[in-house]
Protein backbone atom coordinates (compact mmCIF):
# COMPACT_ATOMS: atom_id res chain seq x y z
CA UNK A 1 0.00 0.00 0.00
CA UNK A 2 2.93 2.35 0.47
CA UNK A 3 3.30 2.57 -3.29
CA UNK A 4 -0.28 3.66 -3.93
CA UNK A 5 0.64 7.33 -3.43
CA UNK A 6 3.43 7.05 -5.96
CA UNK A 7 1.16 5.52 -8.58
CA UNK A 8 -1.32 8.36 -8.14
CA UNK A 9 1.35 11.06 -8.22
CA UNK A 10 3.04 9.66 -11.32
CA UNK A 11 -0.33 9.10 -12.98
CA UNK A 12 -1.51 12.63 -12.15
CA UNK A 13 1.38 14.16 -14.07
CA UNK A 14 1.76 14.13 -17.80
CA UNK A 15 4.69 12.20 -19.14
CA UNK A 16 7.64 11.42 -16.90
CA UNK A 17 7.91 12.57 -13.28
CA UNK A 18 11.25 13.19 -11.54
CA UNK A 19 11.87 11.52 -8.19
CA UNK A 20 12.32 14.98 -6.61
CA UNK A 21 8.77 15.90 -7.67
CA UNK A 22 7.43 12.63 -6.28
CA UNK A 23 9.33 13.22 -3.04
CA UNK A 24 7.87 16.69 -2.69
CA UNK A 25 4.36 15.43 -3.38
CA UNK A 26 4.45 12.77 -0.67
CA UNK A 27 6.73 14.68 1.72
CA UNK A 28 9.73 12.33 1.85
CA UNK A 29 13.36 12.79 0.86
CA UNK A 30 14.42 12.59 -2.77
CA UNK A 31 16.72 9.71 -1.86
CA UNK A 32 13.84 7.72 -0.38
CA UNK A 33 11.64 8.47 -3.41
CA UNK A 34 14.43 7.38 -5.78
CA UNK A 35 14.92 4.13 -3.87
CA UNK A 36 11.20 3.35 -3.92
CA UNK A 37 10.93 4.23 -7.61
CA UNK A 38 13.83 1.86 -8.39
CA UNK A 39 11.95 -0.90 -6.55
CA UNK A 40 8.81 -0.15 -8.57
CA UNK A 41 10.84 -0.28 -11.80
CA UNK A 42 12.21 -3.68 -10.79
CA UNK A 43 8.66 -4.83 -10.02
CA UNK A 44 7.48 -3.64 -13.44
CA UNK A 45 5.08 -1.02 -12.05
CA UNK A 46 7.08 1.97 -13.33
CA UNK A 47 9.35 2.61 -16.30
CA UNK A 48 12.33 4.95 -16.16
CA UNK A 49 13.97 7.27 -18.71
CA UNK A 50 16.50 10.08 -18.54
CA UNK A 51 14.90 13.51 -18.77
CA UNK A 52 16.39 17.01 -18.90
CA UNK A 53 15.47 19.36 -16.07
CA UNK A 54 16.39 23.05 -16.12
CA UNK A 55 19.29 23.85 -13.79
CA UNK A 56 19.65 20.15 -12.85
CA UNK A 57 20.68 18.53 -16.12
CA UNK A 58 19.70 14.91 -16.74
CA UNK A 59 17.64 13.15 -14.09
CA UNK A 60 15.62 9.97 -14.09
CA UNK A 61 11.94 10.35 -14.93
CA UNK A 62 9.35 7.78 -13.93
CA UNK A 63 6.03 6.83 -15.52
CA UNK A 64 3.52 4.06 -14.99
CA UNK A 65 4.28 0.96 -17.01
CA UNK A 66 1.68 -0.18 -19.51
CA UNK A 67 -0.36 -3.09 -18.16
CA UNK A 68 0.55 -6.49 -19.60
CA UNK A 69 -1.23 -7.10 -22.87
CA UNK A 70 -1.58 -3.35 -23.45
CA UNK A 71 1.50 -3.02 -25.65
CA UNK A 72 0.85 -1.15 -28.86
Amino acid sequence: RAYQGYDCLVLAGSGLTAASDIAEGVEITTQKASALCRQLVEAGTLVVEDIKVAKKGKVKGYALAAPEGDEA
